[in-house]
């Protein structure tokens, strides 16, 4: 039951991010709709999915991004020429200190962080 928790906890925590902060973060500095970007990235979303290769969905991303939403190339390539957007990473490794911590029942102070 715990692990079931722990699972339960990372979803909402993705997905709180996922439509929350990043399409507030969206809309702010670029000015598009999130609705609108979702269904211009859905192909390259629907692509990764169905593989575990970062070299197969870049150029399918670089598509969606300079011909669905009008992007320069330059600014595109640059982009996704280097890992970005790790958060989520972050996001489940901060989880999983907390599940941790309370499967040995024990507290995390201040000082332990």
């Amino acid at each position: 039951m715990p692990v079931l928790a722990y699972m339960l906890t990372l979803v909402c925590a993705l997905l709180l991010h996922l439509f929350v902060t990043l399409m507030v973060i969206l809309k702010m500095f670029s000015g598009l709709s999130p609705i609108t970007f979702l269904k211009k990235i859905r192909p390259a979303q629907s692509f990764a999915f169905s593989t575990a290769s970062l070299d197969t969905i870049i150029p399918v991303t670089l598509r969606c991004v300079t011909e669905g939403m009008g992007a320069k190339n330059s600014v595109a390539s640059f982009c996704f020429g280097a890992t970005i957007n790790m958060d989520g990473t972050a996001i489940m490794q901060g989880v999983a200190m907390v599940f941790l911590q309370l499967s040995m029942a024990s507290t995390l102070g201040w000082a332990g962080i």
